[in-house]
């Protein structure tokens, strides 16, 4: 299958540069608006003392300074959320693809055993959960910070005392969620393996909408659904209990010290020993203290999901599939000289020994759960087998993006997409017009052109708007498109009636008579259609004789 363009994949790593410059920006912005917000106390705790000082005229420039510094606070704010709205398409995009990069680059059976649903829920969790802690986390890190120091500072240099009470507030906030963070961040790793597979299981019955809407007892339907519903809130209502509890023991903590802070100052002014301007300097510096320690709590605590993803992060990379380094050519010859496939303890073809040449259309029967189609999905590297050759080459020494360029396998699992008919014809390939012309002259397609939206007709989910024959048709037309060297049916054509499917296959072996084509089936009438038939009986593979309807051997291999 050829490789499709992807417009994300050339422009991720362009991104970066970019990203990175709008991480700069948004952080500036952030200890900008961080700072106006220490204007105020500072200016009123100068406008106080000058105030007290008999200097009356100076209300009305602080009451304009205060405007005009609430209005740019406002303004930078505005401009930093525009900022956070970008960077999140941008950044989450970004990661998205390059996600789902490494998960079509994994291996076929962790695919299958992990199932797709669940992987792409979780690279849904990742995508955010990168955000969260890398944008606007280190944005509001970085202000924290900045805050909680400028605060610090401000107030040490007027009460060393209550600058006292507030490092022992640091230390009780930052050293408790840590600790309470560490077993979080154990416990949100579950969570997102849970949580996803619980959403894999309810779309594995809601996309079944045949089924939900014939089902007269619709109480049936959520008595499946109610399990995995309970199993995920129960998962995220223990996580949050956990937290709630271990948050409501440091917030009391917390709040006794922040106490001692409020009543301390008001002793102070009341005994006179702090004049009016230091109180209020102390007050708000101190509140926006404690406003920016727990900013910095909460991107602390953010960052219990980010060991889950490093860890799903991992997962992928260990699972790619090895990658050759030969490049494929035309392919003129494969030939098959496997010592034993299967998959996991299942055993299916052993000792097997085949070869097809360019030209030949070749005939692939056998009973159901014989390994035909795992032979010939092993000859596209889905699974890690040697001794399968093309143009005398090793499969694991050609690069896998080589041979899946070559070689189109249509399945019985037909895959549509979201989108129109013709986004299912082109499937992300960049078509000519001559391509869609020759495709209008095909007969098997009229169908499709004859509806009042034609190709732009909307295909619904899961294809529902579509027969079986008619998505195979769909799948058929990719080939016009695609000009494999090597074509594999798998059924193809099954749910079509008897007349069409074997004159459109016999079209496409007219149409494709310099590519190698395996028909893999049942139906015997295909013999006609092939030089050569093999039957896979016992774990081998067994030469017949085209034409003989007993199927008479020639010879085992």
């Amino acid at each position: 299958m050829n490789q499709r363009n992807n417009p994300q994949a050339k422009t991720g790593t362009s991104l970066k540069p970019r990203m990175a410059g709008l991480l700069c920006l948004t952080s500036l912005l952030s200890i900008l608006a961080a700072l106006l917000d220490f204007v105020v106390p500072v200016a009123l705790s100068a406008f106080l003392e000058q105030y007290a000082a008999g200097i009356q005229d100076s209300l009305w420039a602080f009451a304009g300074f205060f405007l005009v510094l609430c209005l740019f606070s406002y303004l930078a704010k505005m401009l930093l959320n525009r900022l956070f709205r970008v960077h999140a398409v941008r950044f989450k995009t970004m990661q998205h693809s390059e996600l789902y990069e490494r998960l079509l680059r994994t291996e076929y059976c962790y695919l299958t055993e992990q199932e797709p649903t669940y992987l792409s829920e979780r690279i849904a969790i990742c995508a955010n959960t990168l955000y969260d802690v890398y944008v606007e986390g280190v944005s509001k890190g970085v202000v924290a910070i900045a805050t909680v120091l400028t605060a610090f500072l401000l107030v040490l240099r007027q009460k060393p005392v209550v600058a006292f009470f507030l490092a022992a507030l640091f230390v009780l906030q930052v050293l408790g969620y840590k600790k309470l963070n560490q077993e979080l961040q154990r416990r949100s790793m579950e969570l997102q393996k849970k949580t996803a597979a619980c959403f894999k299981d309810m779309l594995s019955i809601t996309r079944q909408v045949d089924y939900i809407k014939q089902e007269g007892n619709q109480a049936r339907i959520l008595s499946m659904l109610h399990p995995f519903i309970e199993r995920l809130h129960e998962e995220n209502a223990g996580v949050n209990y956990f937290a709630r509890n271990i948050s409501t023991t440091l917030s009391a903590g917390i709040r006794l010290l922040q106490n001692l802070v409020y009543v301390y100052t008001a002793v102070l002014l009341a005994q006179g020993r702090m004049d009016t301007a230091e109180f209020v300097l102390i007050s708000m510096a101190s509140s926006l203290y404690m406003s920016g320690l727990g900013s910095l709590v909460s991107w602390n605590l953010g960052l219990r999901d980010l060991r889950g993803v490093k860890e799903f992060i991992r997962e992928l990379e260990a699972h790619q599939e090895p990658e050759g380094k030969e490049p494929l050519g035309c392919v003129e010859t494969i030939r098959f000289e496997i010592e034993s496939l299967g998959y996991g303890d299942t055993l299916l073809v052993e000792h097997g020994r085949l070869e097809a040449k360019r030209g030949e259309c070749m005939l692939l029967s056998g009973d159901s759960g014989t390994g035909k189609t795992t032979l010939m999905k092993a000859l596209l590297k889905f699974f890690p087998v040697s001794t399968i050759f093309i143009n005398g080459i090793d499969i694991k020494d050609i690069k896998t993006a080589d041979i899946r360029k070559r070689i189109q396998f249509l399945s019985q699992n037909i895959p549509i997409m979201p989108g129109t008919i013709e986004d299912n014809l082109r499937m992300g390939r960049q078509v000519g017009k001559e391509q869609w012309e020759e495709l209008q002259r095909k007969p098997f397609l009229q169908k499709f052109y004859a509806l009042p939206e034609g190709l732009k007709t909307v295909v619904l989910e899961n294809g529902s708007n579509l027969s079986g024959g008619d998505k195979q048709k769909l799948a058929l037309a990719r080939l016009y498109l695609e000009r494999p060297d090597v074509i594999i049916l798998d059924e193809s054509t099954n749910s079509m009636e008897e007349s069409t499917s074997y004159e459109l296959l016999q079209e496409i072996r007219q149409e494709f008579s310099d590519s190698i084509i395996f028909l893999i089936s049942h139906d015997s009438r295909l013999q006609g259609l092939c030089q050569r038939i093999i039957r896979l009986e016992g774990r081998r593979l067994i030469p017949l004789t085209p034409g003989f309807p007993d199927n008479q051997s020639q010879s085992c291999l």
